[in-house]
């Protein structure tokens, strides 16, 4: 087994032992929701390094891609399971500007590779529609304080999408947050029920 097995299941292993604590310390704390999703990913990337490990010791999976996909997941899972954790327990972000960060260096790269028309092309979209989007849309629609699952936003999104088109994309998840907010409150009626 090479150094670089070794070390691979070394961290998954570590990946799995941190998404346990992760898993428990969202069992016992309140609205720790962050937490569930961090132990997930760490769980279940742990496993696909495993598996990649063992494929690349069979000689199922080509050494070099196979390598480079399970640093991948390592690195992915881990700065992802990072950032919900550090959004948790200091309630800001570790990446706080990681998409614009992605966009412009394509941006950049576009540019260096001589496809300007290309570079010029994603720097407008990505001005306009990501930076629009993220950071005016977004805040306005999907409020922090409404504490909207984002697996339930998604699918607000998507189904409005669906169901209405372009509109749909601002009317799903304004549907979705109404009923989330009537479910809530008929959860609390039913749990403390008013005196008449």
């Amino acid at each position: 087994m090479t150094a670089a097995f070794r070390l691979l299941l070394g961290l998954a292993g570590l990946m799995g032992a941190a998404g346990v604590a992760l898993a428990a310390a969202s069992a016992h704390g309140t609205e720790a929701g962050r937490l569930a999703s961090a132990s997930a990913m760490l769980l279940f990337h742990a496993t696909a390094i495993s598996a990649c490990v063992a494929l690349l010791a069979r000689g199922l999976l080509h050494g070099g891609i196979g390598l480079i996909a399970a640093f991948g997941f390592v690195l992915g899972a881990a700065l992802f399971a990072g950032d919900l954790t550090l959004r948790q327990y200091a309630g800001h972000s570790l990446f706080p500007f990681a998409a614009p960060t992605v966009w412009i260096g394509v941006c950049v790269w576009l540019f260096v590779k001589g496809s300007t028309a290309a570079a010029v092309g994603l720097a407008i979209w990505g001005a306009i529609v990501l930076g629009w989007t993220d950071h005016i849309v977004r805040p306005f629609l999907i409020s922090r304080e409404a504490a909207i699952p984002f697996i339930l936003v998604l699918f607000g999104v998507l189904g409005g999408l669906a169901s209405f088109g372009l509109v749909g994309l601002f009317i799903g998840p304004v549907i979705l947050a109404v009923l989330l907010a009537v479910w809530r409150e008929w959860l609390f009626e039913s749990r403390h029920p008013a005196a008449l």
